[in-house]
């Protein structure tokens, strides 16, 4: 870490244990992951419940390069925030996992959600259990009947509208995750 790490107690003493425990764990962040900039760890107990007991949260601010990331971990119903030690390793546990999401952003491994396109059903083959749908171009797209989602194949009928994602197959593009929008029979909003 290029800044040293900063522990701060609100509404709590201060712990040498409990640093010492949030230091290890820092240190596994900088060599999990080598361009941390800075770490301040907020530890608080913020609620001090009659039946649950007190529970511990605890705020990470990481800084890296060109972000700044923030793991807050309080869960107020979790017994496990009752010993702080646990809280601190839960907290850290979901600081790597946010580092990991960061490195997949900066590789660009970051899943993309394709553009969901617009059709009409043109024709149904119950028989086949597929369909077909004619894009907005005139192109027709084969549709089978495990790709739809939220509604019933063997409703379906000629006309009716739907929103798709085109994929490309060896036999020529096919509908994924289609979602019937609007049947041919109901009312224009």
């Amino acid at each position: 870490m290029q800044v040293p790490l900063q522990i701060t107690f609100c509404d709590i003493p201060s712990s040498s244990a409990l640093e010492e425990a949030i230091q290890k764990e820092a240190s596994w962040l900088d060599q999990y992951y080598g361009r941390v900039i800075g770490c301040k760890v907020i530890v608080s107990k913020p609620h001090r419940h009659r039946h649950t007991g007190s529970l511990y949260s605890i705020a990470i601010h990481l800084t890296v390069p060109g972000r700044e990331l923030v793991i807050d971990r309080e869960h107020r119903l979790r017994e496990s925030h009752s010993d702080p030690y646990l809280a601190v390793r839960e907290a850290f546990h979901a600081a790597r996992r946010a580092l990991e999401d960061q490195v997949r952003f900066k590789r660009g491994d970051v899943k993309r959600h394709q553009r969901r396109l617009w059709g009409r059903i043109r024709r149904v083959m119950r028989e086949n259990n597929c369909a077909f749908i004619e894009t907005a171009d005139g192109r027709e797209i084969y549709l089978n009947r495990n790709s739809l989602i939220g509604g019933s194949f063997y409703s379906l009928q000629a006309g009716d509208r739907v929103t798709f994602v085109e994929e490309a197959a060896d036999q020529g593009p096919n509908a994924t995750s289609v979602r019937l929008v609007r049947s041919r029979h109901s009312s224009s909003a």
